[in-house]
């Protein structure tokens, strides 16, 4: 009899168990669960797109005025190509506002300027050299817009501010990125605006050869000292 009822108890354990197992389950997989879970996947997106400026503060502020829009998940800029990555939920926050919120900041995107005295309002270090004109989000930019890469000779960071100073001086050019490296830049600009041959000459003239033109000799001489790279032959 002993056994018989430590047997009997020992069911009746396992069944509870087993019952209460069953609930947990039952609970965790609710109908249309796996369809919200579907939804919030398809409504977030991933967005990467130009916002110019300088340096680590520049990179606190773009970044929270990213995030203060309702929906955007995350906001990561990148201070050497002036890019700006974002995670947002579409459903309720469009690309528009971010470009907006981030401009309302002092700092230029590629569809909306800043205020001048949002940009003025910036520490000095944070004020950036701004592109001529924010690029507007039409038909017409998106269809003339083109990204090119070639060759222009340097060294070292004074270098890529002056190369890439040179290049987004030119009324069309929406961004510049050289790299050091590779001893490349690229050059993304409005071809109705201007032809690639233009950016390369404002870019030699400043002192820097490029696969094209030859900076005068007057200009190389004028760099400083770390920034005079060695010359091609041609």
């Amino acid at each position: 009899m002993k056994y018989l009822s430590l047997i009997i108890s020992l069911s009746l354990f396992f069944l509870f168990t087993d019952q209460l197992q069953a609930q947990h389950d039952h609970s965790q997989h609710k109908p249309g669960s796996e369809v919200k879970n579907t939804a919030e996947a398809a409504s977030g997106l991933t967005e990467t797109f130009v916002v110019y400026g300088n340096c680590g503060m520049c990179k606190r502020t773009i970044e929270k005025a990213a995030k203060s829009v309702a929906g955007v998940q995350s906001a990561i800029w990148d201070s050497e190509t002036d890019m700006i990555t974002v995670q947002y939920d579409a459903a309720k926050a469009k690309l528009g506002d971010i470009k907006k919120a981030i401009a309302a900041s002092g700092y230029d995107t590629d569809a909306f300027r800043a205020p001048d005295e949002a940009y003025n309002g910036l520490p000095g270090c944070c004020q950036y050299d701004r592109p001529e004109k924010a690029q507007a989000e039409t038909a017409t930019t998106a269809t003339s817009a083109i990204t090119e890469t070639f060759t222009v000779y340097g060294n070292c960071g004074m270098c890529k501010r002056t190369i890439e100073k040179a290049a987004k001086g030119v009324d069309g050019v929406q961004s510049a990125t050289w790299d050091a490296d590779a001893a490349k830049v690229t050059v993304t600009y409005d071809s109705g605006k201007v032809k690639l041959e233009t950016i390369k000459k404002a870019i030699a003239a400043s002192g820097y050869d490029t696969d094209a033109f030859r900076a005068s000799d007057d200009a190389y001489k004028a760099l400083p000292g770390c920034c005079q790279y060695d010359r091609p032959e041609n």
